[in-house]
């Protein structure tokens, strides 16, 4: 069951000090010392993800968290949450491109795992979908050691999209194979295979294997709050569900981020 405790004060000197000594063996391209947070720094490009990096120093006096960050179905890499983690907090953000395997879960969730796989993260965060995708990512990963930070996680994701598309829809669909879907985000219309249907229905509702911050709007109205406190209600490893005055687009919850990484032991 959740709660809302920190972890202790040795606790949280230990990981502090592993994290440091992580980022301090790795090769980043930080922005210089003078720069200003709300500056851009320089983009590293690999396996259409995005990194940027910042040599900021919270106020903990601990290195900023290197996070990865999972964008929603219809956002993108450079959305107002890994902004705000990067020129607000100074962490350094690593953002893929959801969509580069495909639109469906399981896809999008594959490509967390070969970032996470092969790169060292203090945080691994998302919203809406891509909160979903880095929560099934923590199942399949229960061995390392992660810390999740969800924003409006859409659990419950077959249900939602199935209640959306209504009998015929879902029948249309599935004998046809695909259907065309408006993505807002882009302006333009994709093809959402079948399989979207099939992989949501096996991948809505992970199994939470590492300490797990979740942040949800009461006011969302895409993905009731209600799924993130069933999740929180029956997993041990949410440390907290920390319930907002917010929509899905999780405007307001920029504030509560830092909360969130005391809350997990990260400063």
């Amino acid at each position: 069951m959740w709660s809302s405790q920190t972890m202790n004060t040795s606790s949280t000197a230990a990981i502090c000090s592993k994290r440091v000594s992580r980022l301090r063996r790795r090769s980043t391209c930080a922005c210089s010392a003078g720069a200003s947070r709300t500056a851009s720094c320089t983009a590293a490009r690999s396996s259409a993800a995005i990194s940027w990096h910042s040599n900021s120093t919270n106020d903990s006096g601990c290195v900023g968290v290197h996070v990865l960050f999972a964008h929603g179905f219809e956002s993108s890499p450079d959305g107002s949450k890994p902004t705000y983690m990067r020129e607000e907090l100074g962490w350094e953000v690593t953002t893929p491109v959801m969509s580069e395997l495909g639109w469906n879960i399981e896809q999008e969730t594959e490509v967390l795992l070969r970032l996470i796989d092969e790169h060292d993260y203090d945080l691994v965060s998302g919203s809406s979908m891509g909160a979903l995708a880095a929560a099934n990512a923590s199942a399949s990963r229960p061995d390392l050691d992660l810390r999740l930070l969800l924003l409006a996680p859409a659990f419950g994701l077959a249900d939602l999209w199935r209640s959306g598309a209504g009998k015929v829809g879902l029948a249309h669909w599935k004998s046809h194979g695909s259907v065309p879907h408006h993505h807002r985000g882009l302006d333009q219309e994709i093809i959402l295979g079948w399989d979207f249907i099939k992989a949501a229905d096996s991948m809505s509702w992970p199994e939470l294997a590492h300490p797990t911050v979740i942040i949800h709007g009461l006011q969302d109205d895409i993905v009731p709050i209600e799924n993130s406190r069933r999740v929180a209600a029956g997993s041990e490893h949410v440390v907290a569900l920390l319930e907002i005055e917010d929509g899905h687009r999780m405007q307001l919850a920029g504030p509560r981020f830092l909360e969130a990484a005391k809350l997990l032991g990260l400063m």
